[in-house]
């Protein structure tokens, strides 16, 4: 019984589950001709013939499973990317969401936007010359299009209207009146009497009231 058995540590709850630990390395702070690779496939795709090598899925109707290759100068997706450098997805990934690949995947969307412009202008160009039936709907895209080259000149000064709704409240004195004060029929609810009391005439009265008026008209 001097043998000594040895026990095998216990592992990681994560690790039974199939999760890996957590990644120890160190943020980048270069990028390697892979990592530039990367991205530059992510944005403009590869330029070789080598790259029909990588399929992707292409449903149709009669074939679900179908697949066609990628053509040469088409964006990829990260994993596409990743499967034709031969690294690791999981890799790829870590590369994707360091800083500096970040801030360099923006400047090369933003260098892709500036050298389509004038494309995309040459194209609202060709829109707005572009007569086609002359309808109202063809004159109102060519008007869309030539305000679009136009520009903040065809909209003209912004026109700001501030409508301010609120409860304006005006500072003033509370003047608080003694208890035995008689309210008013406003204050308790009543409805108020009219300040003239008028009293209906019998038939009688009536008469005599039309003969006096007579005789002061004769008179």
């Amino acid at each position: 019984m001097n043998e000594t058995q040895e026990t095998e540590a216990p592992r990681n709850r994560l690790q039974v589950l199939g999760h890996q630990r957590a990644s120890k390395k160190k943020p980048l702070t270069v990028l390697d001709a892979k990592a530039q690779l990367l991205i530059s496939y992510l944005i403009h795709g590869c330029q070789h013939d080598y790259v029909t090598q990588i399929t992707r899925a292409a449903p149709t109707e009669f074939d679900p499973d179908a697949r066609r290759p990628l053509e040469p100068g088409e964006p990829m997706k990260l994993e596409e990317a990743a499967d034709l450098l031969r690294i690791r997805r999981r890799h790829a990934r870590w590369i994707m969401a360091q800083p500096i690949a970040q801030k360099e995947l923006a400047l090369q969307l933003q260098s892709l936007r500036s050298g389509m412009k004038a494309q995309a202008l040459m194209t609202v160009g060709e829109i707005m010359t572009e007569r086609g039936e002359n309808s109202a709907a063809d004159r109102k895209v060519r008007l869309a299009a030539a305000q679009t080259i136009m520009g903040d000149e065809a909209r003209g000064p912004a026109v700001n209207v501030n409508v301010g709704v609120g409860v304006q409240l005006t500072a003033g004195i509370v003047v608080r009146l003694p208890a035995n004060v008689p309210q008013t029929p406003l204050e308790s609810g009543a409805e108020p009497r009219s300040i003239i009391d008028t009293h209906p005439l019998t038939r009688e009265q009536r008469m005599l009231t039309r003969v006096e008026s007579n005789e002061v008209a004769d008179d």
